[in-house]
């Protein structure tokens, strides 16, 4: 049994659900004036969001070429 099967569904369901996450933290601690957690969970945000597109991009080198 996968825990998570690498499927381009799978991946966009955990990069949403870790975004709402990362979304409600940085909101928080932008509320508690806390800039340097809310600083971190932003440039999380970023960096999921690269992430996830690097790992939907279809790359040259991933083709078998001859």
């Amino acid at each position: 049994m996968k825990f998570l099967n690498n499927t381009s569904r799978t991946r966009f369901k955990v990069t949403i659900f870790f975004g709402i996450g990362l979304g409600a933290i940085a909101a928080w601690a932008i509320y508690n004036q806390m800039d340097a957690a809310a600083t971190s969970a932003i440039t999380s945000l970023g960096g999921i969001a690269t992430v996830y597109k690097w790992g939907e991009t279809k790359r040259s080198s991933s083709k078998n070429v001859k």
